[in-house]
């Protein structure tokens, strides 16, 4: 499908981070979200890439998203928060790249959403990060609409 929309953050830029906490929050806001207009199909897949480093408790990692900057206005479904990775003690540093399916939008509206995150706990301190330069390397965040095709028995299915 089409690129409805992307969001790139962090190439050639100093690491940052963001200090996770139990509840669900937004992922700095201004920088974290994507906007598209929704294809005649009405559905669209959602992907994001970003860095997670556990912290020393090895936390999982929760992402969702979100049509509102307050958390409590949120109108998309309460599913698409979803965990994301659960770590061992000896992999608390990697790359997530996670995607969601939504349907049922209508074509031809705009729509913006926000990153979400939370960690199951906060034990030694699980933090989401992006970028890199000439002293640190890390992986850009990027978020991405790509349009999919109307369900259609033998070719697009969604249940």
């Amino acid at each position: 499908g089409m690129i409805l929309g992307i969001t790139v953050h962090g190439i050639n830029q100093a690491q940052a981070t963001y200090n996770l906490s139990a509840s669900e929050a937004l992922v700095f806001s201004i920088t974290h979200n994507v906007s598209f207009i929704a294809p005649p199909s009405s559905t669209v897949e959602i992907e994001v890439q970003i860095g997670f480093d556990a912290g020393s408790g090895s936390e999982t990692l929760f992402l969702g998203l979100s049509d509102n900057t307050t958390i409590g206005s949120n109108g998309l479904a309460a599913y698409l928060l979803q965990t994301v990775y659960e770590p061992s003690t000896r992999q608390n540093d990697v790359n997530v790249i996670h995607k969601w399916i939504v349907t049922g939008l209508t074509a031809g509206t705009s729509y913006k959403w926000y990153l979400t995150a939370k960690a199951s706990a906060t034990t030694g301190n699980p933090t989401l990060k992006w970028g890199g330069d000439a002293t640190e390397e890390d992986q850009v965040f990027i978020m991405k609409v790509i349009a999919l095709p109307t369900a259609i028995a033998s070719y697009a299915v969604y249940s």
